[in-house]
C-alpha cells in the first residue's frame, strides 16, 4: 500500500507565481527521510516515488541533498535487467543494427536539397572579408595588425613583426614594446622604444602625462566605481562574478583616457 505523506505534493509552475497562485511549500517530515534513507539506495527511483506518494523529481532532489546513492548490487542487478529486456524486447530487436546491413546514407557526401547549391560554399571561395597576406588592419585595441599566412591566427601585431624583422626576435620576457610618439598606428622601427615594466609604468603615470583636473577626475570616478562595486557584490553574494559581467573594471578608465587624448591630438595634428 503506497505511503500517504502528511501533506500531499502540490506543484505548480513557476508562472503563476506572479498571479499569486503558487503552491505552499512542501516539506519532508522526518520519518519520510528515515524511510526514504532505507529504501532508496535499493530500490528504482520511481518505484519509490510511488510507494511516498509523490514525484520522481522530488524523490531526486532529496536523495541529492542527503547524499543517497544506489547500492553496487542494485547497478549491476539493473544493468543485468537491461541486457536481458534488450534480448526480448521486440521493439530493441527490430530497430538495432544487424550484421552486414549496409546504413542508408553510405557513399552519400552531405544533404543536398534543390536550391541549397546557390548558397553553397564552392572549392576555392572566399568569405568578403578576406584579405590577402600583407594587408593590415587596426584591432579593437587600437593597435595594427598585419596578415602573415592564410588560416587561423594569422595576424600578429605589426609593430612587434617591424621589431623581429629588424632585431630577429620578439622583445624578450619582461620587456615592454612602446611607441616613442604614443602612437600606435606609427610602426615605425625608429619610433619604437623598449622598456622594462617599470620605466614603462613610470611612463603610463596620471601624474606624468596628464593635467589635474583629468587626474582628479579619474580618481573620483574609480573611488566611485568601487563603491559601486562593493555594494552590488553585497547585494548579490549568491553570483561572485556578478560585477564582472555587468560594470566594467575600472582599470579601463586610464586606457580609455588615453585612447581620447591620443584622438584628440591625432585630430588637432
Amino acid at each position: 500500500m503506497p505511503h500517504e505523506p502528511d501533506r500531499a505534493l502540490q506543484w505548480v509552475h513557476p508562472v503563476t507565481k506572479s498571479r499569486g497562485l503558487r503552491a505552499p511549500r512542501v516539506l519532508w517530515t522526518e520519518p519520510e527521510l528515515e524511510l526514504l534513507s532505507e529504501i532508496f539506495p535499493h530500490m528504482h527511483s520511481q518505484d519509490v516515488a510511488a510507494l511516498l506518494g509523490c514525484t520522481v523529481w522530488r524523490i531526486n532532489n532529496a536523495s541529492h541533498r542527503l547524499g543517497l546513492r544506489k547500492t553496487n548490487e542494485y547497478m549491476a542487478a539493473d544493468i543485468e535487467k537491461r541486457r536481458a529486456l534488450a534480448k526480448t524486447n521486440p521493439n530493441m530487436i527490430a530497430n538495432r543494427f544487424h550484421k552486414g546491413q549496409v546504413p542508408p546514407n553510405k557513399g552519400v557526401r552531405g544533404i543536398s536539397y534543390p536550391g541549397m547549391e546557390k548558397t553553397q560554399f564552392r572549392k576555392g571561395d572566399k568569405p568578403k572579408n578576406w584579405k590577402p597576406v600583407g594587408s593590415v588592419r587596426v584591432n579593437s585595441d587600437g593597435y595594427a595588425d598585419i596578415k602573415l599566412a592564410e588560416g587561423m591566427f594569422q595576424w600578429k601585431q605589426l609593430h612587434r613583426e617591424v621589431w623581429k624583422e629588424a632585431h630577429g626576435s620578439y622583445p624578450p620576457k619582461g620587456w615592454v614594446l612602446a611607441f616613442k610618439d604614443r602612437q600606435p598606428l606609427n610602426c615605425r622601427l625608429d619610433n619604437l622604444v623598449l622598456l622594462t615594466l617599470k620605466e614603462n609604468m613610470l611612463r603610463n603615470s596620471l601624474h606624468n602625462n596628464y593635467p589635474p583636473e583629468l587626474i582628479e577626475v579619474v580618481q573620483l570616478q574609480a573611488a566611485l566605481n568601487h563603491r559601486i562595486n562593493n555594494r552590488l557584490k553585497k547585494a548579490h553574494p549568491e553570483d561572485p562574478n556578478y560585477v564582472k559581467k555587468h560594470r566594467r573594471s575600472t582599470k579601463y578608465l586610464v586606457r580609455d583616457a588615453k585612447r581620447a587624448e591620443r584622438q584628440n591630438q591625432s585630430h588637432g595634428s
